[in-house]
């Protein structure tokens, strides 16, 4: 379906967004995934990503001393922001009057540790996108968004799974689809101007350059930043998508993909033969 770009039987679409929606809230660590498959409780996997995540923080303090409660600080300020609109890394959150060289060795820490992802704000979508990269703008994601789930769902994961409360799961989808991308792709970027909009991850490979929304709600047609960048001929957009809870479809140039079918994006396995 995805190579041939033909929509699933929907039947068979339901059960894949079912079994996306429990790894959002289980996430992928082996202990969790385990305690999920023995014990079937949140409770438990709940208590199992509280571990993990403290654990994290405790690694952390293996760093540089005087750097230590910097890097727990911007550990914890990451699901804070993930709740927010811009979900951007804000310096002066972390310390009043802070410069992006008192923190980058942080941001860099953190990436090679495995503990999160820095999606980084490019100015010009051309090659090479890391040409027009501001260190200094970033996003971090979650190396796991079980854990993401757990800081921000706590107790109510139940209730998420059965659809008995309705709550924004935007910066859950987004950091599963950071996951996912940097499986293959070493350097990630999005794009925000205020002529344009924001673009919510973009990378490349050559001579691709791919630019993608992610969607939690039902206004996965609405993507005034997509359309306006479509319509910049001097960018040399190769593919535009658009991730959400939505059965495939393409619709003015633009491939409208279920959000658990992220993983086939930079798999060359796919890439190499999917009609576009």
């Amino acid at each position: 379906s995805y190579k041939n770009l033909e929509p699933l039987d929907e039947s068979i679409h339901k059960t894949f967004l079912d079994i996306f929606k429990k790894y959002l809230i289980v996430g992928g660590m082996p202990e969790a995934v385990n305690t999920y498959i023995n014990t079937n409780s949140m409770v438990s996997i709940q208590n199992v990503q509280n571990s993990i995540y403290q654990l994290y923080i405790k690694d952390s303090s293996q760093y540089a001393k005087e750097k230590t409660l910097y890097i727990e600080k911007i550990y914890k300020y990451m699901s804070s922001v993930m709740s927010s609109t811009k979900k951007r890394i804000v310096l002066n959150d972390i310390k009043e009057n802070m410069r992006g060289t008192d923190a980058s060795d942080d941001f860099i820490w953190l990436e090679k540790s495995g503990l999160a992802i820095p999606v980084y704000k490019t100015n010009s979508i051309e090659i090479p996108l890391v040409h027009y990269t501001n260190n200094y703008y970033l996003k971090l994601y979650y190396n796991d968004v079980g854990i993401l789930s757990s800081i921000l769902f706590k107790d109510i994961q139940n209730e998420i799974l059965d659809d008995k409360i309705s709550v924004n799961l935007g910066s859950i989808y987004e950091n599963y689809v950071a996951q996912e991308l940097r499986c293959n792709i070493d350097d990630l970027f999005y794009y925000d101007n205020r002529k344009y909009g924001e673009i919510d991850f973009i990378f490349q490979k050559l001579p691709d350059v791919t630019i993608i929304e992610v969607k939690s709600g039902k206004d996965y047609y609405v993507h005034s930043a997509l359309n306006n960048l479509l319509k910049n001929k001097t960018y040399n957009i190769s593919k535009a998508i658009v991730l959400s809870n939505n059965n495939i479809s393409v619709k003015d140039g633009i491939k409208y993909l279920p959000i658990y079918m992220t993983m086939f994006l930079t798999n060359d396995k796919f890439t190499k033969n999917i009609i576009l």
